[in-house]
């Protein structure tokens, strides 16, 4: 972030900039480079800004001659195609993805699966970060009611760290999700509908890989798979983007993400003017079953004041 009185203005990224628009400074990015082809799905601020913002726009500066687009997803079809339970495995079995909430944290350290919807592994926190808004993480509805046309979505961020599942008379937690199913239950959620690549994918999205090294064969061949299942779906479309772009969405409609730094040619640079339209506290993401998450919200804020917990 900038100095006051820019606080609230960012540059995010890998750059070397000197005295643009009056900033100079270096970056080799938050995490390290993507494998070729790899994606990382996400929501705006999902995971350190409370609360998150409502809409995003981003006008192109400069892009690449290649690569450099940016993939949005439909969270809207995604949630309608949803089944009505979820497979965690394990002691939690079969949950009803209408009562899970998903805690997000920004790691110091991960590696996406092969999707970019969730996390193989992650490690360490961002406290103390003064890039970081929220650095304890966030915690919000898988399934939310989205507030201008009523729509069921689907609204995460790769950066899943844990999980609940919420009792629907009392709004207690009836199970806690560790690392390994909360991302398992995110992943699930945005599996894509039918065909072999589709089945390939997603059965390579719940692998963590083992000891593969991102951009090995085997790794290659997951990622063409998976964007052949991409371009299979309705529910995706790629913005190639041109000087002067200028392009809103919601963050309560869509998911997006960039694509890898690897596919650009060399020397080139892409550089984005990216407003996000902060949400007011009325305006945060909602469940769509509204009463056993309000019911856990008010036990959490409860909680907060009493030194209880949700569960107690």
């Amino acid at each position: 972030k900038l100095p006051h009185p820019l606080h609230d203005v960012a540059v995010i990224g890998t750059f070397d900039l000197h005295d643009y628009y009056g900033f100079s400074g270096t970056s080799a990015g938050v995490y390290p480079p993507w494998p070729r082809g790899q994606l990382a799905w996400h929501t705006d601020g999902f995971a350190d800004t409370e609360p998150p913002p409502d809409l995003t726009t981003m006008r192109c500066v400069a892009t690449p001659e290649t690569g450099g687009e940016t993939i949005f997803r439909c969270a809207r079809l995604a949630a309608n195609r949803l089944g009505p339970a979820i497979d965690v495995g394990g002691a939690v079995g079969l949950v009803d993805p209408e009562l899970v909430r998903i805690q997000y944290k920004l790691p110091k350290e991960a590696r996406l699966r092969a999707s970019g919807f969730s996390l193989a592994w992650s490690s360490g926190g961002r406290e103390g970060d003064a890039e970081v808004n929220v650095a304890s993480g966030t915690d919000w509805p898988l399934l939310i009611r989205e507030p201008v046309t009523g729509s069921r979505s689907i609204v995460t961020s790769y950066h899943v760290a844990s999980g609940v599942v919420l009792c629907p008379e009392t709004g207690k937690v009836l199970h806690h999700l560790d690392f390994e199913q909360a991302n398992r239950v995110v992943e699930l959620a945005w599996k894509l509908p039918g065909g072999e690549a589709a089945a390939a994918a997603s059965a390579v999205a719940l692998n963590d890989h083992g000891t593969q090294a991102p951009g090995s064969a085997d790794d290659a061949s997951c990622m063409q798979a998976y964007r052949e299942a991409l371009r299979a779906t309705d529910e995706v479309i790629l913005h190639a983007w041109r000087v002067g772009d200028l392009v809103a969405w919601s963050n309560r409609l869509v998911i997006h993400s960039a694509t890898s730094t690897k596919l650009y040619p060399a020397g080139s640079t892409r550089i984005h003017h990216r407003i996000r339209l902060r949400a007011a506290d009325s305006h945060r993401p909602a469940a769509w079953r509204a009463g056993a998450h309000q019911m856990y919200e008010d036990l959490r804020a409860a909680g907060h004041r009493s030194g209880h917990t949700a569960e107690e």
